[in-house]
């Protein structure tokens, strides 16, 4: 934006126009254009940029929200920020107005105060607007760079095994890899799952082979199966096991279990016109490393008892078991504590939900969360997670333990469930908890996805008394023109700025733009995934409430929550 910004004033009445000329050209605009006729304004918006619009909304000819509408169908018009000046008050109208892209309203008869402290907060809103986006287009430059050299990497790391694959021992008589190579690639599969948080598994084949072949036959035989089994699994390996089995190993597995499912499949369908009969065992790891014999042992031992189709029980089946008939038991609650930078110590926390299935191991929360909402079922997630939360936190307070509050993630579906709010409002009163101890954290996407349902929900949420927070701050499209329309106390600026801020400066300069706004707005701040002593050192100076993240600590189990917040911060 010009160091001038460029406003469009368009109002039929021209006393207003001049009245609003004036007192913004005494507080220094120059670059100023009025017109009477909306109709005028649309050759002007077709001809020049204007950083700010200020529009009435009634006009003959062509209102206020016609124009609003003409400028979101024509997508060659560079959006601006819109203030609309009005008298009436009519609140429908007004939604109308936000909905359609306004992001203010100056209410007739003006003062010219108010006229200039408005018009200075949108100028300055629309320049981090404008930052924003600098900083979301260079981020994606940098992913698409980031892209070509990872795909230069994936290149050369499959020439270099194509190269190894060539010089490694083999079958003499498949071709196909040794037990040794099977195992050694079993094992670095296991390994890369631990740092991608991955799955290995193998597939045992086994042969019914009760018919007499020829020595010459079985080796024809086996190399025919070789044959059909090689490449079933993409990046795996297939090994041969004596003289009627095979192993097949599957890496990169994600914990729902879908490509176990669809390389079992591929499996059957080469195998089908085969007259002999098979069994197949399958057994998996996710995210740690096992013994790969142990593993290959256990894909053995599943043959024939119960897991001959080869198919296990699949994310979606097993988290339908931990919710409905384990009544959520499997889940866990841990909390990550949030340091008051002025006090130098925890005064709050979030509560985070963790699921370490039996049959899975530990499952990512993005994972089983994104299939819960899918299936509709994370309104009983949530149902356990309020319920829980705050019965630990009612614990806590008899033991004297007192934070400021305790934040509790709802998700999107929690906004049009009209008996959430009932929910919260028995527990608190069940424990005997405050209102005002409890924050309830809802996504910035999450939120702009149900605008009147999302306000409707928080309203009522916030005549209970609890605290809401806008999680993820600055990642969403809305924020800015929304920030007030919603009954938010609390900002959670997105890890993502925070990441590279010592060194961009770009996002130094996001970041405290963001706080300034949280200020002027007189909401407080909470910066999420600081991990270093030097990021901490720079917020500390930008009137920052909390910082979260594991610089501090990963989120922590009850009994060690309350061990590290009755220290001193690690300041």
């Amino acid at each position: 934006m010009s160091a001038d910004p460029r406003i469009l004033l368009v109002d039929d009445d021209p006393v207003i126009l001049l009245f609003i000329r004036k007192i913004l050209s005494k507080e220094g605009y120059s670059d100023i254009t009025a017109c009477e006729d909306p109709l005028q304004a649309v050759e002007l918006l077709r001809q020049k940029r204007f950083d700010l619009l200020l529009l009435d909304l009634k006009m003959p000819g062509m209102s206020g929200l016609e124009l609003l509408s003409w400028i979101g169908r024509h997508s060659e018009i560079e959006k601006m920020p819109v203030m609309m000046l009005t008298a009436d008050e009519d609140v429908a109208v007004r939604h109308q107005a936000l909905s359609g892209g306004a992001w203010d309203f100056l209410s007739k008869p003006f003062d010219s105060a108010e006229v200039i402290a408005r018009v200075n907060n949108m100028v300055q809103l629309h320049r981090l607007h404008q930052g924003l986006q600098q900083a979301n287009d260079d981020l994606e430059e940098k992913v698409r760079e980031r892209t070509a050299q990872l795909q230069r990497e994936v290149e050369e790391r499959s020439r270099i095994e194509r190269q190894l694959e060539h010089l490694s021992t083999s079958d003499p008589l498949t071709g196909l890899p040794s037990e040794m190579i099977f195992l050694d690639r079993l094992q670095q599969s296991m390994l890369h799952g631990q740092r991608t948080r991955t799955g290995s598994g193998v597939i045992w084949v086994q042969f019914d082979l009760h018919v007499k072949f020829s020595d010459q036959k079985r080796k024809e035989w086996l190399r025919e199966m070789a044959r059909l089994l090689a490449g079933v699994s993409r990046g795996g390996s297939v090994s041969r096991r004596g003289n009627r089995s095979f192993v097949i190993l599957m890496s990169d597995l994600s914990p729902n279990n879908e490509e176990v499912e669809i390389i079992l499949s591929r499996v059957r369908q080469r195998l089908s016109q085969q007259e002999i009969k098979f069994e197949l065992g399958v057994a998996t790891v996710y995210g740690e490393s096992t013994d790969g014999a142990l593993l290959v042992q256990q894909s053995y031992d599943n043959c024939g008892h119960g897991h001959s189709d080869g198919k296990p029980d699949s994310l979606k089946v097993l988290l339908h078991r931990a919710i409905f008939d384990h009544g959520c038991s499997e889940f866990d609650l841990v909390w990550q504590p949030q340091v008051q930078l002025d006090k130098e110590r925890v005064t709050a926390a979030e509560v985070l939900l963790r699921w370490n299935s039996p049959q899975l191991g530990k499952v990512s929360p993005g994972q089983f969360v994104e299939v819960a909402e899918r299936e509709g079922w994370i309104s009983e997630i949530s149902r356990w997670v309020i319920r829980q939360a705050i019965e630990q936190i009612s614990q806590w307070r008899a033991q004297g333990v007192g934070l400021d509050h305790y934040s509790i993630n709802l998700s999107s579906q929690d906004l049009t469930n009209p008996e959430v709010v009932g929910y919260i409002g028995q527990q608190l009163e069940q424990y005997g908890v405050p209102a005002e101890q409890v924050c309830i954290e809802i996504t910035e996407t999450e939120l702009m996805e149900r605008i009147e349902q999302g306000r409707k929900i928080l309203e009522q949420l916030k005549r209970l008394g609890v605290k809401i927070a806008l999680d993820d701050f600055g990642t969403g499209y809305s924020s800015l023109s929304y920030l007030r329309y919603f009954p938010i106390d609390i900002l959670k600026i997105d890890r993502s700025f925070v990441i590279d801020m010592e060194e961009d400066q770009t996002s130094h300069a996001l970041v405290k733009g963001m706080i300034s706004i949280a200020q002027m707005l007189d909401l407080e701040v909470v910066v999420e995934g600081v991990e270093h002593a030097s990021q901490r050192d720079l917020l500390s100076g930008l009137s920052v409430d909390w910082i979260q993240g594991y610089f501090y600590a990963a989120p922590l189990a009850a009994d060690e929550f309350v061990q590290f917040s009755s220290e001193p911060a690690r300041l």
